[in-house]
């Protein structure tokens, strides 16, 4: 009982951490979380404009504006994901013998998966309906994995009937949570060539869907388009960086899906978080079996994670838009009406103007607005370029 509390509270102190640092934030993170966020506050006009199904957004006004409700809502989610993501650690990392368990690595893999690389932190800060899809997809995988186990006959089906209806709902929810639950596949004890086969006909199948949407953030390259960060091919790669190369050690029935998982990542940023759970496969094989070694020493992998989360929290609140930054949007509409005078912003912001309550056109993608061909006078909010106006703080500016 004492081991099991030590490792719950682990997996427990890994889902606590971004809901800290929401907290600690007063606000959710990511530009388009805010779209979500005006919604809940009110603005239901904007629920078509959030790509997401119709019984989903008719939900969120429920959280009444409320960041302490949507912050423990979101850890909720997040902890049961994780509890899900240990149900398949269990599948890896449970040694066995004649007398029973003989060791558990399970919870270090969540902990790892959870604090290795900012990834997971980032994407629990994000208040949209890609959060709701990812968490329960892993949900749905746990009991998948419970339902291959060798249970008895009714659990099986229970954990079957469970998880068909929570991938219904996540892929309902966000479309790409299905590049999760198809790790399923890959777990059924089955021939090599049976798990080839199976994976080159989801190859064809998931570039058919998907394969024009992933390639096309290539277009950047060709500067035929501007992208946001998380489209840009390769960025993704800053953050995994550190452990990629265990991309070896992933074992043989999860290595070419997770090739697979890893190339939509390197093409489209967004999804490279998708990557980590299998490359930490990799690394916790390398520290079971050998230990991470670094100069002939080994590393306190646990120690080192608690200390990524610890910095994690504790940087959270300087991530962009701070609350000075939400300060200062919210001076610019003031000064906007005060004078009697329109309001533009760049694109990327525009979301945050809207959830505050500043109807703009320039939210959903680019371009920003034509400064140089603005009929003055007018207050513009410009976080990206210098504007030859006069400066009233430091995005800020009457032209």
């Amino acid at each position: 009982m004492v081991k099991f509390s030590h490792q719950f509270l682990f997996v427990l102190f890994a889902s606590l951490a971004p809901f800290l640092g929401l907290l600690l934030r007063g606000v959710v993170w990511g530009a388009d979380s805010f779209a979500f966020m005006a919604v809940t506050c009110g603005q239901e006009a904007y629920s078509v404009s959030l790509s997401s199904p119709a019984w989903f957004t008719s939900l969120l006004p429920f959280f009444s504006c409320n960041h302490l409700f949507i912050s423990i809502v979101m850890f909720v989610f997040y902890f049961f994901s994780l509890l899900g993501l240990w149900v398949f650690g269990k599948r890896f990392f449970v040694e066995k013998s004649w007398l029973g368990i003989t060791k558990d690595t399970s919870w270090q893999f969540v902990f790892v998966v959870a604090s290795i690389t900012p990834l997971f932190f980032l994407e629990v800060m994000r208040f949209e309906n890609d959060f709701f899809g990812w968490t329960l997809s892993f949900v749905a995988l746990g009991l998948f994995t419970l339902a291959l186990q060798p249970n008895k006959w009714y659990l099986k089906v229970i954990c079957l009937i469970l998880a068909c209806i929570i991938s219904f709902l996540a892929i309902n929810v966000w479309t790409a949570s299905i590049l999760i639950l198809l790790t399923t596949l890959f777990l059924i004890q089955t021939k090599t060539s049976y798990r080839i086969t199976i994976f080159l006909g989801l190859l064809l199948i998931i570039t058919y869907f998907f394969g024009g949407y992933v390639f096309s953030s290539l277009n950047i390259l060709s500067g035929m388009e501007n992208v946001v960060a998380e489209e840009i091919p390769l960025v993704g790669l800053i953050f995994i960086f550190h452990i990629v190369h265990f991309v070896k050690r992933i074992p043989k029935e999860l290595f070419l899906y997770s090739i697979l998982l890893l190339g939509i990542g390197l093409l489209k940023s967004k999804y490279i978080f998708l990557s980590v759970p299998f490359l930490v496969l990799g690394l916790m094989q390398k520290e079971n079996s050998e230990g991470l070694i670094l100069r002939g020493d080994k590393l306190p992998l646990i120690p080192i994670c608690c200390l990524c989360l610890v910095g994690l929290v504790l940087m959270s609140p300087f991530l962009y838009p701070t609350q000075t930054d939400i300060k200062e949007m919210s001076q610019a509409i003031e000064l906007s009406n005060d004078l009697n005078l329109p309001l533009y912003n760049s694109w990327g912001e525009g979301w945050i103007f809207v959830w505050l309550g500043h109807d703009t056109k320039y939210k959903i993608s680019y371009p920003d607005p034509d400064w140089n061909n603005i009929t003055q006078p007018y207050v513009a909010y410009s976080k990206i370029i210098d504007l030859n106006c006069e400066k009233i703080d430091t995005h800020t500016y009457l032209c």
